[in-house]
Formats: C-alpha cells, sequence, structure tokens
C-alpha cells in the first residue's frame, strides 16, 4: 500500500507526519513524499536527518518538487515511478492525526471488498479546534473525503494518463460536473478523486469501523492555514492553477540562492524572483532550466545562477570576478546619522561597512554630496553630507502611478515600510515616502511636489489623502493647499485617529515650521473651514478596550468629521497596539478597506448620506 502525501509550506507537519506512518502498525506501507514551497537547504537541513534511514531502508520516497494545482502536487507524489507493485495510494493530509493501526483497518476493510475497488469515509468523526491557542476536540461528521481518500490503481493511472490527454480530462470534469457540480479541480480534487472511485467501485469504510468499535481512525486539523481555510496561497496563484494549469511557467520555485556577498532564500513564479531574506530585492526571470537560472535585477543587472550538486544556485563564477574587480570607489571612512543610530561607514571598492556592527552594503552613488547604498539585509537608503560634514538619512520620495488616467486618486504618506493595503482601494496611488522622524523637514517638498503632480492631472477630480495618527495634520495642511490651488478638486483624509494632540490654536500661517505638526487636527478642521477651506475628513479608528466608552468619544466627533469607521476586535485579537492594530486589520480585510475607500468617494461625489459612524464588524459580517 502506498501513503501519498503531498505537503507545502508545512515542513514540520511533514515531518511529522512521516514519523507518523512509519510508526503504522501496518507493515507492507511506502510513503511518496512530494515536498513544495521548501527550499532543497531547508528540507536537506530538517527532514534528511530524520528521515534519510526511512529512505535508505526502501520505506520513504522523498521529492522535492514546484508548486502547482493541489491536483497535479498529488500526481507528483508518484509521477514518473513504476506503481506496479502497489494496489492502493491512500491520500493523506500532512497536518491531519491517523491511528497508528489506519492502514491495518484500510487493509482488513479492502479484503473484504471486491479487487479494483477504492474507499472513502462517511461517517462521525472529530476535528482539532483552537481557541485562543488552546486545542479542543470537537466531534463532527467528516463530510470532507480528501483525508481518508484510498484509491485503486486503476484511479492513479487514470489520473496519471488524463494529464497528458487534455480530452479525456476534459470528459472526466464534465462527468465530475454533473456529479458534484465542481468544473475547475486545480483546488477541488477531492470531488475528481471521488467521482473516479465511485466509477471504477468504491466503498465507505465508516459503517465497518462503527461496527467493530474503532473512533480514532482519524481526526482531522480544522485550527491552522490551509489551501481551503486561507493563508497559504496568493488569490492570484490560486487563479493561475485553479483549472489544474499544466503551464510550467506558472509554477512556484522555492531556490537557495549564493552570491559573492550573500546567502538567501528566493521564490519564483510567474516570470518574477523575490528575496525572501534580508531586503526584498526582486528581479525579472530571463530564462529558468533545472541547471541555471538568469535574473534581471528590478534595482541592477543581470546574473546567472549556476546549480552546485546540494541543490542551490550559485553566481556563475565569471559574473562573481566582475562584481567583485568592478572600478571601486577610493577607499574612505564617513559618518552616518540615522533615525536610531550614529556610526561609521568603511567604504573600501564598491562595498561599504559600519564600524559597530556587521551591516554592509553595495555603494551605488558615492560623492561629497550624497551617498545611496544597498544594504544587504534590507532596502536602498539615501544619505545627504550636511555642513557638520556628516552623511544624514534621508528617505524622501514621491512616487506617482505609470500612466494613470483617472478622475480619482490616492496619496498616501508611507512614513512606515510601504503598505500593501494601498492598492486594495481600486484606485492609482501616488505614494509619498520619508521617515517618520523628519516629516516636517519633507512638508514644503510634498506640497511642491503634489501641486506640480496636479497641474500634470488636470483629469483628477477627487483626492483622498491616508495616514497614521501622526500624519493626520500633515495630510492635512496638503489637502488645505490643494484646495487653495484648486478649488475645483474635491479633497478628503483618511486617517486614524483624529482626537490627538494638544488643543493648540495655531494655524499654518502663523505657526513655525517646527510646530505645524503638534496642533489637533479636529480643531484646525474646524479653522479652515471657518475660513472656506473644505475639506472631508474620515476616521478610522480600532478600539481594544471599552469599545461603547470608544464609541461615544468618536461620535462626539461628527460635528467635524463626514464618516467614523470603527472596528472592535474580537477575543483573542493579538495585536494591543491601536494603530498596529489598525494595520493588521486592513490587511487581514481588504475588501473591507476598499468599501471604505468607496464609501470616501462617493461622500466627495456628495452622494452619501449626513455624517455617520460606521461598525465595521457590521460589515464583516454582511460578508460572511
Amino acid at each position: 500500500m502506498a501513503a501519498c502525501i503531498a505537503s507545502y509550506k508545512r515542513v514540520e507537519d511533514l515531518l511529522r507526519q512521516i514519523l507518523c506512518m512509519m510508526n503504522q502498525s501496518y507493515p507492507h506501507l511506502h510513503v511518496f513524499a512530494a515536498v513544495k514551497g521548501v527550499s532543497a537547504e531547508t528540507a536537506r537541513r530538517i527532514l534528511l536527518p530524520h528521515v534519510q534511514p526511512f529512505i535508505d531502508a526502501g520505506r520513504v520516497t522523498l521529492r522535492l518538487c514546484p508548486n502547482r494545482n493541489q491536483l497535479t502536487n498529488f500526481m507528483d507524489t508518484v509521477r514518473g515511478l513504476d506503481i506496479s507493485s502497489y494496489d492502493l495510494f491512500a491520500k493523506i493530509d500532512d497536518d491531519d492525526f491517523y491511528d497508528p493501526d489506519y492502514f491495518r483497518h484500510v487493509a482488513d476493510f479492502h479484503a473484504l471488498l471486491p479487487d479494483g475497488y477504492s474507499s472513502c469515509h462517511r461517517g462521525e468523526g472529530l476535528w482539532l479546534k483552537r481557541h485562543e491557542g488552546y486545542p479542543y476536540l470537537e466531534k463532527s461528521f467528516l463530510l470532507a473525503l480528501g483525508p481518508a481518500q484510498v484509491m485503486s490503481r486503476r484511479v492513479m493511472e487514470d489520473l496519471l494518463a488524463w494529464e497528458t490527454d487534455r480530452a479525456a480530462m476534459k470528459e472526466a470534469m464534465y462527468r465530475c460536473l454533473r456529479q458534484t457540480g465542481f468544473y475547475q479541480f486545480g483546488f477541488a480534487e477531492d470531488q475528481l478523486f471521488q467521482t473516479v472511485m465511485l466509477e471504477h467501485g468504491c466503498a465507505d469504510i465508516a459503517p465497518y469501523l462503527k461496527k467493530r468499535g474503532i473512533h480514532s481512525h482519524l481526526i482531522m486539523q480544522k485550527s491552522n492555514a490551509s489551501i481551503m481555510r486561507g493563508g497559504t496561497v496568493s488569490e492570484e496563484f490560486r487563479k493561475m492553477q485553479n483549472g489544474a494549469s499544466t503551464d510550467a511557467g506558472n509554477d512556484e520555485h522555492l531556490v537557495d540562492i549564493i552570491h559573492s556577498d550573500w546567502k538567501g532564500c528566493m521564490k519564483i513564479s510567474n516570470g518574477r524572483a523575490i528575496r525572501l531574506d534580508g531586503p526584498r530585492d526582486e528581479a525579472d526571470v530571463l530564462s529558468l532550466t533545472g541547471v541555471e537560472i538568469t535574473l534581471k535585477w528590478d534595482k541592477w543587472g543581470v546574473e546567472t545562477f549556476t546549480k552546485m550538486e546540494e541543490g542551490a544556485y550559485r553566481l556563475r563564477k565569471k559574473e562573481e570576478t566582475a562584481f567583485l574587480q568592478s572600478p571601486p570607489h577610493a577607499s574612505s571612512l564617513i559618518h552616518l546619522r540615522q533615525q536610531d543610530w550614529t556610526d561609521g561607514l568603511c567604504i573600501t571598492g564598491n562595498r561599504g561597512k559600519r564600524l559597530n556592527c556587521n551591516d554592509g552594503g553595495e555603494i551605488l552613488e558615492y560623492s561629497d554630496k550624497k551617498l545611496v547604498i544597498g544594504w544587504d539585509y534590507w532596502g536602498k537608503e539615501t544619505f545627504l553630507r550636511r555642513e557638520d560634514g556628516n552623511y544624514w538619512f534621508s528617505s524622501y520620495s514621491f512616487m506617482v502611478p505609470d500612466s494613470s488616467i483617472a478622475d480619482e486618486y490616492v496619496i498616501a504618506l508611507c512614513g512606515a515600510p510601504e503598505k500593501p493595503w494601498l492598492h486594495s482601494t481600486g484606485r492609482p496611488v501616488v505614494r509619498i515616502r520619508y521617515s517618520s522622524w523628519n516629516l516636517e523637514d519633507h512638508l514644503d517638498n510634498m506640497k511642491r511636489d503634489i501641486l506640480e503632480f496636479l497641474a500634470a492631472t488636470p483629469h483628477a477630480k477627487r483626492i483622498l489623502l491616508a495616514g497614521r495618527a501622526e500624519e493626520a495634520v500633515a495630510c492635512l495642511l496638503l489637502a488645505s493647499c490643494i484646495k487653495k490651488r484648486y478649488p475645483s478638486v474635491r479633497t478628503g483624509i483618511l486617517g486614524m485617529p483624529w482626537n490627538v494632540g494638544r488643543e493648540s490654536r495655531h494655524t499654518e500661517e502663523n505657526c513655525p515650521q517646527e510646530k505645524r505638526l503638534r496642533v489637533n487636527p479636529s480643531l484646525l478642521l474646524k479653522e479652515n473651514r471657518a475660513q472656506g477651506i473644505d475639506t472631508c475628513a474620515y476616521a478610522f479608528h480600532v478600539s481594544n478596550s471599552k469599545p461603547e466608552q470608544v464609541e461615544n468619544n468618536l461620535r462626539n466627533l461628527l460635528d467635524s468629521l463626514q464618516i467614523i469607521y470603527n472596528f472592535s476586535p474580537p477575543c483573542g485579537w493579538v495585536e494591543k497596539d491601536e494603530c498596529k492594530g489598525a494595520k493588521n486589520f486592513i490587511q487581514q480585510y481588504p475588501e473591507i478597506f476598499k468599501r471604505m475607500a468607496d464609501c470616501c468617494f462617493d461622500d466627495l461625489k456628495g452622494k452619501s448620506a449626513p455624517p455617520e459612524y460606521i461598525d465595521l464588524n457590521a460589515w464583516i459580517m454582511e460578508d460572511r
């Protein structure tokens, strides 16, 4: 009998499952495991020390494969192998819990069935669930077929043949559609398996187990991230693979990369590569074979990596030599001032290294006025030389969307690293990057760049500025600047929360630069409106304690705000800090954030109701 395990990302679950299979009381069992979402080095260091003895004994076959759809992933367990000596093939989920006598029960049951029959389980069982991290078991009727499907050799041979015979696969899909309502099987492979099993003969093992008083046959995992429960594959990948794609360009690879100056792990999918460790450097994949990978980095040139015996890809020798011998800058020692540290940087050749730690990076630009360095373990940073001779960190940048023509734009102040939820608004986003400690220094630059952008974008009619609590006043000052220059452009601000800061009555005109951003935004908003500068304001708030009191406090702000969005985290919400809680909320519910943005823009169009308080918890329940 064969136990087939296709495992994605969950290397610890896979190791546990293989060891559990080796502990089965049924002796005639071989494990075929397809390992996906794991690099060669990770598999070698975590899996092999424990599994190698079973491989040597001929009890386990372990294969490292690219990740595909779930149907193809399962077939990868035995693809290309001689399966003629196996009568039954059990689909084993890496995270479920199988009784030590599981296969003995299966073998005894199949001894009572006609030859060529498959089996499934349609009966009561247990689910493993968690509450606030605590595990508990819940009795349930196991409707999910996947973890307990045992297929005959005829079923496996048909499925393997259909992968290359698309006409036969299409016919099987239509048969399955009529029986189950499913047609695309990239992530519903269990339904196709069950259809083919029934066609060749299939019996339910549940009555057999119940009659013999066997209650611990299988415990299903329900408390972790999975393909079906979410949290493991992106929506983009799911769409590419939903129809059981056979296009190798849609595969996802995880490879170890050895550069001349760094070593890391890289994900390759859909023609793009991204480093998973340190800086998230990205590249276009020009070629990918079993021998070489050629990348065109976004921030520098083309490099080719050759596969070594242990599975890692090393920078090709001639390119490594060229990299190390590239024209050097003059060796020198300069002093850097960052937000969190001050240190010397020793520059030798095209490399820079801090004196008081091991941080280093590639020197991309260096002069008596400016230094640009690409750090090994995070992104690129720019330092500008000041009168004191030190190079001071400056991360200000103004990034406009590429060739977009729209009447609605989001302008986002990104003091923190770029926020992925900005893409959830469905509208082009202008990003203003800066370091959170020098927002005041860049306020005038922001005004200048925004006005220049709008001058080049005459079709813009509505602008929504988005930021965090400490950016509320800056967004308001920028919105006021837009209204003064372009009175026909409707401006709004989405921030959290608004009831911060001292109740100073400084306005932009009579407030010195260093104090402009230290005023109460709600108060400044009222003063601007009194001067005829109309800006719509919206609040987003996460209330982690005393929700009733928070709601009353927020409702009191409706005399100055158009819409207030509030989210009260459920019991067990991990993040206690409100700003981080808001970030986590937006990342978890991007569709809710898009709905928030839609309401704000509707208000800017004059379509929304009078000022209102919106409970986001109710929206979440509606979506469910």
